[in-house]
């Protein structure tokens, strides 16, 4: 598992661009973590480096929005869904197993149905916040992003790479962005 912090919204869509750039066909990724904490926005960098040009918004209350980039990107948001199985009924399984990627927002609220091999990220708040110049104690990591005008409260991403497929883009992630991630190994049950 790598973590990394971001501290704007210009660098969580980063993330994501990064992670997008190198996902394949059949690829899934289940977002989690609480309201408005930036699950749409690394969905938006990761939808803008698989080429799509349409407007990426969280489908709440639609459950799921398709767009067309090199390959499908399936865009569920499941926060509605009463459970798990709920979704079978929109023809989930079809767009799991497709030539497209697959991501959920709300995952944990489905988890028990979700592919085995998975890119699970896990977005929380950090109680830390940018000073009134715009710097964190961080200083490489905005070498990484760039300076990012306001103030915001900075966000932890928690990613994990389940199944042979997914290693690659873990060590791509952290060969990318260098020194800033923390990485943990997690014990595989």
């Amino acid at each position: 598992m790598i973590s990394i912090k971001t501290v704007s919204e210009d660098e969580t869509r980063n993330v994501g661009t990064m992670l997008g750039s190198i996902l394949r066909k059949g690829d899934v990724v289940g977002l989690e973590g609480e309201l408005g904490v930036g699950k749409t926005v690394l969905v938006k960098g990761m939808a803008a480096a698989l080429g799509v040009k349409e407007y990426v918004t969280s489908p709440t209350f639609v459950i799921l929005n398709e767009y067309k980039g090199r390959l499908p990107v399936y865009h569920f948001d499941v926060y509605r869904v009463p459970g798990p199985g709920d979704v079978y009924d929109i023809g989930f399984d079809e767009y799991i197993y497709s030539d497209g990627i697959v991501i959920v927002e709300w995952a944990d609220l489905i988890r028990d149905i979700l592919p085995a091999e998975i890119i699970w990220i896990k977005i929380e708040r950090s109680c830390r916040k940018r000073n009134i110049a715009g710097k964190t104690s961080n200083m490489a990591q905005n070498r990484l992003f760039g300076e990012a005008g306001g103030v915001g409260g900075v966000r932890v991403l928690h990613m994990s790479f389940t199944g042979e497929r997914y290693k690659e883009y873990e060590n791509y992630l952290v060969s990318k962005i260098g020194k800033e991630v923390t990485r943990k190994e997690v014990d595989k049950e």
